[in-house]
């Protein structure tokens, strides 16, 4: 189970970094894509990151459960901020 979690975890870090890139492409128009016009792709794909980073985290280590709670609470206030929709 942790091997699973962990590949899904790094998965996401390529999707992230590909929304990225695509989003500042899109941004200073570079490229034209309609999807990566505002930061909201970018924003669903760096939840979906630290929550699976945390869950990794809290698997790995028993004890240091610090850095899994960091990483919920950044997920955690990118949602905040997309359901206020500043994006």
């Amino acid at each position: 189970m942790k091997k699973i979690i962990s590949i899904f975890a790094w998965i996401s870090v390529l999707i992230t970094t590909l929304c990225l890139i695509l989003t500042m492409f899109s941004t200073y128009q570079f490229i034209n894509l309609e999807h990566f016009n505002s930061y909201y792709i970018f924003q669903c794909s760096i939840i979906i990151t630290m929550l699976l980073w945390s869950v990794k985290q809290l698997c790995i280590t028993n004890k240091e459960w610090v850095n899994s709670l960091l990483c919920m609470f950044v997920g955690f206030g990118t949602m905040f901020f997309m359901f206020m929709e500043i994006y």
